[in-house]
This record gives C-alpha cells, sequence and structure tokens, in this order.
C-alpha cells in the first residue's frame, strides 16, 4: 500500500500545514471555494472539517504471509 496525498487526490502546495478543498466533498458543497481539508505534511495526516475524512498515510497495513506447513515427514528421510 503505497499512499500519497496525490494519489488521494489531495493537492498541496509547498509547505508543511495546509488548508486546501477535500476530493470526497467540496465538489458537492455549495460553498465550493472554500478549503474545509486540513493537512499536515510531517505527520502524514488530513482532515475534513466539513465531512469528516481523515486518515494518516503513513499508516501501513501489513497481511501476514499464509505459513507453509511442510508434509508430514516419516523417519526424517524423503523418498527420491
Amino acid at each position: 500500500m503505497n499512499n500519497t496525498f496525490e494519489s488521494l487526490g489531495i493537492k498541496l502546495g509547498k509547505g508543511n500545514q495546509h488548508k486546501t478543498f477535500c476530493p470526497q466533498c467540496s465538489h458537492l458543497r455549495k460553498k465550493k471555494n472554500d478549503p474545509c481539508l486540513s493537512v499536515n505534511v510531517s505527520e502524514g495526516i488530513y482532515h475534513c472539517h466539513n465531512c469528516g475524512w481523515s486518515g494518516n498515510i503513513k499508516t501501513r497495513i501489513y497481511e501476514l504471509p499464509n505459513p507453509i506447513i511442510p508434509a508430514k515427514l516419516t523417519n526424517g528421510y524423503t523418498e527420491g
């Protein structure tokens, strides 16, 4: 999972703290020109003060691989 602000549709300028448009709700609002999404780049967090959409791009979700269980061996030898 390789989340970036750009991959989420969040457009940012330079700097660490931003107030920008929410890609989830700004296009639906009456006040389309009112930025409602707060972003902290160094922390990797974002939160919309209108629709509540929020998250952290630094959070990684790892799935554990399925363990490989070897077939039962008899006497420690394999046929070959």
